[in-house]
């Protein structure tokens, strides 16, 4: 993550952001001792051999796009959607888990609540991005969920 946004780190436009504690862990990412990364390492390689044995037995995770409904545009997206934060934390580490284990997502439109849009994401196991935008694609075929908008009250 520090090297990726070393730039906007330095520059100090990084305090630009809404989350307050993104930018701190941005900010330390920068100072992250090498025994650390090597030790980080070390456990991304185990992460990454637990999900390659799952994606054994699975093509592709099924899960919500996010928490919640999509955030109005009036509203600060450092604030949430205001609703109950779900009780089961099990699909919210999805995003992270994929990011350790370096695995492609893709994320596609399928409804709507409370007036806003829905989404539900296909994860699948490295190197299967064809695979997961030809499902992408038959689903969409079947719906029509990525040509609608919102109702409008």
């Amino acid at each position: 993550m520090g090297s990726i946004f070393e730039p906007l780190i330095v520059s100090g436009k990084v305090d630009e952001l809404a989350d307050k504690p993104q930018i701190a862990g941005l900010k330390a990412s920068l100072e992250l001792p090498a025994k650390d990364y090597l030790r980080a390492m070390r456990l991304r390689r185990l992460i990454q051999s637990d999900v390659s044995r799952m994606f054994g037995s699975v093509d592709i995770l099924l899960a919500p796009g996010r928490a919640g409904i999509a955030s109005k545009i009036d509203q600060p997206l450092d604030r949430g959607t205001g609703g109950p934060v779900p009780k089961d934390p099990g699909f919210r580490s999805i995003i992270q888990m994929g990011n350790l284990a370096g695995l492609p997502a893709l994320v596609l439109p399928c409804g709507f609540a409370e007036g806003m849009p829905v989404a539900l994401q296909l994860v699948g196991a490295p190197y299967s991005e064809n695979t997961l935008l030809a499902v992408g694609r038959d689903f969409q075929g079947r719906t029509d969920w990525h040509k609608r908008r919102p109702p409008t009250s």
